[in-house]
């Protein structure tokens, strides 16, 4: 089935074609130009395993197909306590009809080295969060609307392993944001939720633990998060948009990248 996710009225948000019962292939595989990932969701003990791909490559933390795959597991009678991957594990719970995704805490740390050449706008402050392929915070003034940015991809990609996530306060939600990883085959992502587990933290001390971020990419979307100290609860809209037979099934792909994405 295709589920969406993380849309609002206003935005269309992103989308995952969910493989429900199916192992995961042997090769990675691509999902069609409709959705951002494919995934396959299986019951194995108390935990529901799924495996996200993009592009030929497996995706590390794809927040929104792993949603994705809890509301297909709901829809056919079995709501799982814990989401495994070949990466991490995470919670699941239901509140009010809403999903929650339980992540564990990325934090940010501010660093006084601020990239100048990656934007054809200076950001007034600087983060990392995770290793050195983790993640650059770059902080724009309050109210600034990041849909006005021009990444310069290839600087991106040449300068970092490191994804850059472009952020503001204000707007429609509590802030904004937009993300950009070049160097792993993903220029500008719809919405990723992975960033919004960044921004949780980064924007915790000023806005508070509970906080709605709005993705300006082309399709844009809205995440809620939740801050609970050593975790992340991330959230949206979930609905089914359609279903489809096997014989419709992802085409494979050659991986040609070492690397995992990030969603």
């Amino acid at each position: 089935m295709d589920v969406s996710v993380f849309a609002t009225d206003a935005y269309a948000g992103t989308r995952a074609e969910v493989w429900l019962g199916k192992k995961a292939p042997d090769g990675p595989v691509s999902p069609r130009e409709t959705t951002e990932a494919v995934c396959y969701a299986w019951r194995e003990n108390d935990c529901l395993q799924v495996r996200c791909f993009n592009g030929g490559v497996a995706i590390e933390f794809c927040g929104h197909g792993l949603l994705a795959s809890a509301h297909a597991a709901r829809l056919d009678g079995y709501l799982p306590e814990r989401l495994c991957s070949q990466f991490a594990t995470y919670g699941v719970r239901e509140e009010a009809g809403s999903l929650w995704l339980r992540c564990p805490v990325l934090p940010c740390t501010s660093f006084s080295r601020v990239p100048t050449d990656l934007f054809d706008r200076n950001s007034s402050l600087a983060a990392v969060a995770g290793g050195e392929s983790g993640y650059w915070v770059l902080r724009w003034p309050d109210g600034f609307d990041l849909a006005r940015l021009r990444p310069d991809l290839r600087a991106i990609a040449r300068s970092t392993g490191r994804a850059v996530i472009a952020t503001a306060a204000g707007g429609d939600g509590d802030a904004r944001l937009r993300y950009f990883a070049p160097q792993y085959g993903n220029d500008e992502d719809t919405v990723t939720g992975s960033a919004c587990v960044v921004l949780a933290d980064f924007w915790r001390d000023r806005l508070g633990d509970t906080l709605t971020f709005v993705q300006q990419s082309p399709r844009g979307g809205s995440v809620r998060t939740r801050h609970l100290g050593d975790s992340v609860e991330i959230g949206g809209r979930i609905e089914k948009v359609a279903c489809r037979d096997d014989a419709e099934q992802p085409v494979h792909k050659e991986n040609h990248s070492d690397h995992a994405l990030r969603r």
